[in-house]
């Protein structure tokens, strides 16, 4: 599956804060875990460094300031792997979310668009 930037801010739309900080709080956990367990080489890591570091910085001050479409625009722009990046996110949300239902449409149409481009070819 490809994530679409449009779609993961539209996604981002109907989070709160709070679930919010969450999912950014997982994306940090997860590379932290995935790093030290060696499964991002060194190499590729500091490429994730580069998008990543301002959370940190963002989640001492309670993401004040911290702006989504930012964030976003960089990782789609300078992220070695967009796709992860927003699994981990989607992994630092509760799974009792009753807003999972828009990303898990979203991935339906994600597939169904992935189908009629391949039956087109």
């Amino acid at each position: 599956m490809e994530v679409r930037k449009y779609e993961v801010l539209a996604f981002l739309d109907t989070l709160t804060f709070q679930q919010k900080k969450q999912g950014y709080e997982g994306i940090l956990a997860q590379y932290l875990i995935e790093f030290q367990k060696g499964i991002i080489p060194g190499d590729e890591s500091m490429e994730y460094e580069k998008v990543l570091h301002n959370i940190s910085d963002f989640m001492r001050r309670n993401l004040e300031g911290f702006d989504d479409e930012w964030f976003w625009d960089d990782v789609f722009d300078n992220a070695p792997n967009i796709d992860l990046i927003f699994d981990w996110f989607l992994d630092g949300l509760p799974i009792e979310n009753p807003k999972f239902k828009f990303f898990e449409d979203m991935k339906k149409r994600w597939d169904l668009d992935e189908g009629d481009q391949l039956g087109a070819i």
